[in-house]
């Protein structure tokens, strides 16, 4: 274990080690074949970086043991399903998630400010590489081959609905909302052209998020927004600051509004939109009948079905296009409860490090919101192996185990740009 006054150095001072960070999260956004490239350099440095000195911070304990018994549990069901086979790829994903939280956890503990700066400059990168990509296929310019797992390039991108380097748009959406509001508040900060750039990629991001066409991006956006704009107004102890998230509120509403009018303004995209804008779709009523069959067949299964098997199942016909609910018919029970408090305790001690005026209170708020917004998300789809969201766990528990290990040693890290 790291104790208080050792973190703020280590890897974060070696460069190369920097790199390869920079390097992991600029792959996060090709996802089209598994394993992903960014699994597969993930995992290498998972190993490397303990090798070289990576160690697991004091605090880390209460979450640590939440995501073993939700492990336990994965493995009790899975040895119990019929074919215990079929569920090792779908429970070795979901351990590799959690490693992925725990190594993104332990570096930014070591310098929050440091590898926040490397991990959203690779984000933003990868973000620029998807869009462009998705820009140029929506505009008919470039066509990619089907993604392993689909038939034909006209299933892939039916609908006309944008998916960029993922293999469903309902995860390309979401995975641009962190970036899209980062971008937003890092508009207002600075001189120079940085703003002009930063409200550029903002609305380029929104644009996608837009085009994605998914009703959960869409709210996820929403959520995440009100709620990093109410803990900004909560926060703030200035004029000046008060008046930058005015600004942003303003920013964000104006570009909303035109990015919809000119999406309205276009034949088919305004067609789309038209049909996607609906609050209910003729396919969410069986939707929502498979979860209400969930439910029924959680109470009789106890144990779970295993990891991997709530879309085969008989039963439902398919997935319960809902984490939580997805989570505790194949984890069963105490996965379910295990997971759950792994969520509540992220959630309240996150929440608690946003009111801590540390230099990346801003930035630790967005985070914040977007993993709200992502769960909130995730009531209607299942979002147990998108990378992203465990990203983002990881980049709220690292900062609060600094704190809480050192607050000195935490409040010595110099205000740079990234304190806006």
């Amino acid at each position: 274990m790291v104790t208080s006054g050792q973190h703020l150095g280590g890897l974060t001072q070696n460069v190369f080690a920097l790199w390869l960070l920079w390097l992991l999260v600029a792959l996060s956004s090709y996802v089209r074949i598994e394993p992903a490239p960014y699994d597969v350099l993930g995992s290498g440095l998972f190993v490397l970086f303990f090798i070289l000195g990576l160690r697991i911070p004091r605090g880390i304990g209460a979450p640590t043991f939440c995501l073993f018994i939700f492990m336990l549990a994965n493995i009790i069901a899975g040895m119990c399903a019929p074919d215990p086979i079929h569920t090792l790829k779908p429970m070795f994903i979901r351990l590799y998630m959690i490693l992925s939280w725990l190594f993104f956890t332990c570096l930014i503990y070591e310098n929050p400010r440091r590898v926040y700066e490397v991990i959203w400059s690779g984000y933003i990168f990868a973000a620029i590489i998807c869009m462009l990509v998705a820009s140029l296929i929506y505009a008919g310019i470039i066509a990619l081959p089907p993604a392993p797992g689909h038939a034909s390039y006209e299933v892939l991108y039916e609908n006309e609905r944008a998916q960029g380097l993922f293999k469903d748009p309902n995860v390309f959406g979401p995975y641009l909302v962190p970036v899209a509001l980062y971008t937003l508040a890092r508009m207002i900060d600075g001189s120079g052209l940085r703003p002009l750039a930063m409200g550029a990629l903002f609305v380029w991001f929104g644009f996608g998020i837009l085009i994605g066409f998914s009703r959960g991006a869409w709210l996820n956006l929403g959520v995440s927004f009100m709620i990093a704009m109410a803990l900004r107004f909560y926060t703030e102890r200035g004029p000046v600051q008060y008046a930058r998230a005015f600004v942003l509120v303003g920013v964000f509403l104006g570009a909303a509004s035109l990015v919809i009018i000119w999406a309205k303004s276009t034949d088919t995209i305004g067609e789309i939109f038209d049909t996607r804008v609906k609050l209910v779709q003729d396919y969410d009523t069986d939707r929502f009948a498979i979860q209400a069959e969930v439910v029924k067949e959680v109470l009789v299964t106890p144990i779970g079905l295993g990891p991997g098997r709530a879309a085969d199942f008989d039963t439902f016909r398919n997935a319960p296009h809902n984490l939580f609910l997805h989570v505790l018919i194949e984890s069963g029970w105490l996965g379910a409860v295990a997971f759950y408090a792994f969520l509540a305790m992220t959630l309240w001690r996150g929440l608690n490090f946003c009111m801590q005026p540390t230099v990346i209170q801003n930035i630790y708020i967005i985070v914040f919101a977007c993993t709200v917004g992502t769960l909130t998300q995730s009531l209607f789809i299942d979002s147990t192996h998108w990378r992203h969201m465990f990203l983002l766990l990881g980049m709220l528990w690292g900062p609060l185990l600094a704190w809480q290990a050192d607050r000195a040693a935490f409040l010595s890290l110099r205000r740079s740009s990234m304190g806006f």
